[in-house]
């Protein structure tokens, strides 16, 4: 894309803006997103694989480790989970390949 007169103090805001969420955000690195993005390049579309999902108990019976484990995991960040309810929680298998993969838990 071809930035034409943006005004320093416009990238000033975005800077401050983004300062929490983007640790170490400069001005540059907004120029230079900026210069990379394409507007008119349409996202890939195809078939996905879908995101497999482990219930607790079929991650502590893949790790040989109680439910109560998985819990303390997950409550310590270790572990991410997704919520499909109040009491329903899910593990991307992802999680159970990081970890397997040489994670330490």
């Amino acid at each position: 894309m071809k930035l034409k007169n943006l005004p320093a103090t416009n990238i000033a805001i975005a800077t401050t803006a983004l300062a929490e969420a983007c640790p170490g955000i400069t001005g540059e690195i907004i120029i230079a997103a900026l210069r990379s993005y394409e507007p008119n390049v349409k996202p890939v579309e195809g078939k996905r694989e879908p995101l497999r999902m482990l219930s607790v108990k079929q991650f502590g019976e893949r790790f040989q480790i109680s439910r109560g484990k998985v819990f303390e995991l997950i409550k310590t960040g270790k572990v991410r989970r997704i919520l499909l309810g109040k009491r329903t929680a899910r593990i991307p298998e992802s999680e159970a390949n990081r970890l397997f993969h040489g994670e330490v838990i």
